[in-house]
This record gives structure tokens, C-alpha cells and sequence, in this order.
């Protein structure tokens, strides 16, 4: 009997946990912060000016974007959390054009062209190859990098900062007031309460050569 309770207590705060949308939203913020942080402009050489790691900002920022997405989408309908069937297949793709469609986020056709070369970046940004070699033929260009295609700088900086902030307006309008870009935080010391103010600073938008920049990534 205990045993069976205290599994019903796991299940039943895994729900709150899976249907809290700061839950899904706090990951998100740390994938931005982590997107951020990952690129890294060459400061010499022929790759000086060009950023580092292209590939690994635009997978980190799929991720967050899935993150946000999923957040809605749980907090539209809780009940896909006790239903397996569906509950998978939520949790096992990583298609941002389709998680906007079952999220009800009306998306542009530039959105929606974001969406699926962040979404191709998802294996481009951790893979040399994908699942098999149709799509290696269709996503990469065969040096096992992401190709330029993927990647549309400097504009593709300022429609994922546009589009994060898209979703926050449509999370306040179900109640779920969030600043996805706010790393502030406060602590205790010596019995008072400390604020520290921190926000996750773009990089600057003044990136050339986007093949050049991720090809100095390897």
C-alpha cells in the first residue's frame, strides 16, 4: 500500500512539474543564456570578425524555442500529460513548425522559414550526420557542417529575438506573465535580501559570412 501511494505521489508531482509552465520556461531562458554564450567572435586571423559555433547557437535555440512551445501547448491542455499515446509523441519530436501548429501560434511564412532551419539545426548542431543519408543529402552540404541555407545572418539574430518575444505576448495572453531574456535572481545574506540584476545581452548583429563564421567552428 505505501508502496503504491508514494508511486502516486511521483506521478502526481510529475504532473505538476510537466504542467508548471515556469518549469518549461526557466529551461528555456538557460538554453538562450547558453546560445548566447556559445558563439565566439574570432578576434585575429582570416576568421576575424566571424563568429564560432554557429551551428551549436542555432541547435541551443531550437531548443528553447521547443521548450516555450511545449510550455503552451501543456498549459492549453494538462491532459496530455496523463495520456502516454499523446504525451510521446509531444516529447519525442523536435519539429518547431508542428509544435507551433498544436501550440495555436499563428506564424509568418518568415517564421515559419526560421522555424524549419532551426529545426534542421537540431541534428546540424550536434551531428556530423543525420539518421540516414537522404537527409544528409537534403540538410547538409556535405562537410558535416550546417549549410549556409540554415543559417541567414545578420537578420536571423533579430527574427529570434522578435519571435521569442511573439511568445511571450502569447503566453501573458493565457496569464503566464514571463521575460524569457531575464536572468535576474536574489539571495540571502547575512539575513537581508539581495537582488542581482542580469539579462541575457544579444550578441552583436554585424556578422558578414555566415559559411565563413561556422566553418571557423570546426
Amino acid at each position: 500500500m505505501n508502496g503504491h501511494t508514494n508511486d502516486q505521489d511521483w506521478q502526481d508531482s510529475y504532473s505538476t512539474v510537466a504542467t508548471f509552465p515556469y518549469s518549461w520556461l526557466g529551461k528555456a531562458t538557460q538554453l538562450l543564456d547558453a546560445a548566447n554564450l556559445a558563439l565566439a567572435k574570432e578576434t585575429d586571423g582570416p576568421l576575424r570578425g566571424l563568429y564560432r559555433n554557429l551551428s551549436v547557437y542555432m541547435m541551443l535555440t531550437a531548443f528553447a524555442l521547443e521548450d516555450i512551445f511545449k510550455a503552451v501547448i501543456l498549459f492549453r491542455d494538462r491532459t496530455i500529460i496523463s495520456d502516454k499515446k499523446r504525451k510521446d509523441r509531444l516529447f519525442s519530436g523536435h519539429d518547431l513548425c508542428g509544435l507551433a501548429l498544436q501550440a495555436q501560434v499563428t506564424c509568418t511564412t518568415g517564421e515559419s522559414d526560421l522555424l524549419q532551419r532551426l529545426t534542421q539545426s537540431v541534428f546540424g548542431g550536434r551531428y556530423p550526420i543525420p539518421k540516414d543519408w537522404t537527409q544528409y543529402k537534403e540538410g547538409l552540404d556535405g562537410s558535416g557542417s550546417v549549410p549556409p541555407s540554415v543559417s541567414k545572418l545578420p537578420s536571423d539574430f533579430e527574427a529570434i529575438i522578435a519571435f521569442v518575444h511573439k511568445l511571450e505576448t502569447e503566453l501573458r495572453n493565457l496569464g503566464v506573465v514571463c521575460d524569457l531574456f531575464d536572468l535576474s535572481y536574489s539571495y540571502s545574506k547575512g539575513g537581508t535580501s539581495v537582488s542581482v540584476e542580469r539579462r541575457i545581452t544579444p550578441h552583436p548583429h554585424d556578422v558578414v559570412d555566415n559559411e565563413a563564421g561556422d566553418k571557423g567552428s570546426k
